[in-house]
């Protein structure tokens, strides 16, 4: 659907000028425009009948003389109190001038941000539901195409065709609002930059799969930043697709989290080339160079990798219930199913249904960050409900293991091995810190993993809006969160800082953070050390790990206690940044390396 280049270059004006085209019609370039030889009549004299067209642009450049002389009417934008936001038509607008109108354009309108706009008093008419077609082209402000549609309200029913071009600033609709298009049968979506997905989950109103059932012809082309089609995790339906057509959607990862059924789907277009949809969509867009992303696993797959996760395959379990991890088996290449011992060992976390939020979260976060000391996240299932993960396997489990749990087939860690540890952990809070969202990583030893070779990643993070302290993040909470019970995001990152200072004391120590089995006074870790942490002759008799069997070189570990010190710092701002950090415990190493004679 390209637009005339004529018509771009006309830009003069943000106001519109609008017209009923009564006559015949021109198509330029998929963009229809009205024949010069009609005469417009004013939007605001009359209001629509049956099977009129309303085009609202600054003007077509090869009839502009006569559009100018015609009878046409400026029609401002309508300029909404919430948001200070100009919208074309707000309900009492369109209420008596629209209530018949079958087809809208809308082309190059730099002020407009918002075509519909329902207010929560409208009446019972509805002044959409005869609308057929809406063309929206080069429209550069444009932030909703349905900014606010009440709940009870059912506009939009008879929509048939959607063509959204050149609106850079364009956000997704709502899965609600997807809901009302139960007739939509063509969707046309290009250069909308900022699209990460087409239509986004609202949980607060949808709680069950999304069905367009109409549906037959679908193209996304140049959406950069297009990730997902539909982010929800209940599913998508789409029974009568029989074309889809993506170019230029390299960062698409998957078309839909949860179940996805398309049983008409034929014909698949993809850069040019086209597939077959045997083995279904998400199956085809893995195989297509472009479309990496994570694997979407059917859940009776990952019941037979995890062997029907029987107990002897359990890894873990949540403190709270809502999540249990399985050792499961796939294979390298194809990632099928395999039996235990065979292939690639995965970690699959299976969630409670009601942490879909969770799940989500993990899904938006992983599929964009990647790091050596973050785990990585393979793939996922969402089906009936069912939420699950599958991670790589971290062969050495967990840090608190080797720390906490006396276990005589665990050697205690080594003091080396303890600083290589802490670094990696560092690394990935500080790769966490580098980008560009607020996380909230309450770190802990239970949540740093360790690979065949002792390598540290982070498995556990989650954004600053939904961090908040609880019981077991006692000992690893900053003192002002404590005070306001929630991990406020302009601090987030020393907050983080804290926390690492507590696990780097405990792998000092080889002593629980929080221990209520200690003696009154020594329960928490940082309020019983920190006043003796400077006191060289208690601090070797009182707090060492003795399992290290004193191999540690004494200057290496004064520097690392200093270190905790800065971390644990009161006032957040006094803590050094997790880069800053990094550097400290790679002199902290390199003293151990010389001392050892590497």
């Amino acid at each position: 659907m390209g637009v005339h280049s004529d018509i771009k270059r006309s830009l003069t004006t943000n106001k519109v000028v609008s017209s009923y085209a009564e006559g015949s019609v021109d198509t330029c370039d998929g963009y229809s425009k009205p024949s010069p030889t009609n005469k417009g009549k004013s939007i605001l004299n009359e209001s629509c009948n049956d099977d009129k067209e309303l085009i609202c642009a600054p003007f077509i450049s090869t009839s502009r003389a006569k559009w100018q002389k015609s009878d046409t009417q400026q029609l401002n934008f309508h300029k909404q109190d919430y948001m200070k936001m100009y919208t074309a038509f707000p309900s009492n607008f369109a209420e008596k001038w629209l209530q018949n109108l079958k087809r809208l354009k809308i082309a190059f309108c730099d002020e407009l941000k918002v075509v519909f706009w329902i207010e929560e008093n409208y009446g019972t008419s509805i002044p959409f539901n005869s609308l057929k077609e809406l063309e929206l082209y080069g429209l550069r402000n444009l932030v909703h195409i349905w900014f606010h549609i009440p709940q009870k309200i059912t506009a939009f029913q008879n929509l048939q065709l959607l063509v959204l071009s050149e609106c850079p600033n364009l956000y997704v609709f709502s899965s609600r609002i997807a809901k009302l298009l139960a007739q939509l049968q063509k969707l046309y979506i290009s250069r909308c930059e900022k699209m990460e997905e087409i239509v986004a989950n609202d949980e607060n109103e949808i709680k069950d799969k999304i069905v367009l059932p109409q549906l037959k012809l679908l193209e996304l082309q140049h959406i950069p930043n297009l990730r997902i089609f539909f982010g929800g995790i209940y599913g998508i339906e789409l029974p009568l697709l029989a074309s889809l057509k993506l170019n230029q959607c390299n960062k698409m990862k998957a078309f839909s989290y949860g179940s996805l059924r398309t049983p008409m789907l034929e014909r698949i277009e993809i850069n040019g080339s086209l597939y077959s949809s045997m083995g279904g969509l998400n199956a085809t867009m893995r195989r297509c160079e472009g479309c990496l992303h994570f694997h979407c696993f059917s859940f009776a797959d990952l019941k037979i990798a995890a062997n029907n996760f029987r107990p002897n395959n359990l890894l873990d379990e949540g403190s709270s219930g809502n999540v249990y991890s399985f050792k499961g088996w796939i294979d390298t290449e194809t990632f099928a199913p395999s039996k235990n011992g065979i292939g690639m060992p995965v970690a699959i976390n299976l969630l409670n249904s009601e942490c879909q939020r969770e799940w989500l979260t993990k899904l938006y976060i992983l599929e964009r960050l990647s790091h050596p000391n973050l785990v990585t996240l393979l793939g996922h299932c969402c089906e009936d409900r069912k939420l699950l993960l599958v991670y790589e396997y971290m062969q050495n489990g967990s840090l608190e293991i080797h720390l906490f749990r006396r276990n005589p087939a665990i050697k205690p860690l080594s003091w080396d091995m303890r600083i290589k540890i802490a670094i990696g952990a560092a690394r990935g809070l500080d790769f966490l810190h580098s980008s560009e969202y607020n996380f909230h990583s309450c770190l802990k030893p239970s949540v740093i993993l360790l690979d065949g070779n002792y390598n540290a990643k982070i498995s556990a993070f989650v954004w600053s809006r939904l961090g908040s302290s609880d019981g077991e993040e006692y000992g690893y909470v900053a003192p002002e969160c404590i005070v306001t019970g929630m991990a406020a995001a302009s601090s987030m990152k020393k907050q983080n800082t804290y926390s690492f200072g507590v696990v780097l004391l405990e792998l000092m120590t080889g002593l629980r953070a929080s221990d209520i089995t200690r003696p009154v006074g020594q329960q928490n870790l940082v309020d019983w050390l920190k006043p003796i942490l400077s006191q060289k002759t208690k601090l070797m008799r009182s707090i060492i790990d003795t399992r290290m069997g004193g191999q540690y070189p004494l200057k290496a570990m004064l520097l690392a206690v200093q270190l905790s010190l800065k971390c644990l710092e009161s006032k957040a701002a006094s803590r050094p940044s997790m880069k800053e950090v990094v550097d400290i415990l790679e002199q902290i190493e390199a003293i151990g390396e010389k001392q050892a004679g590497h």
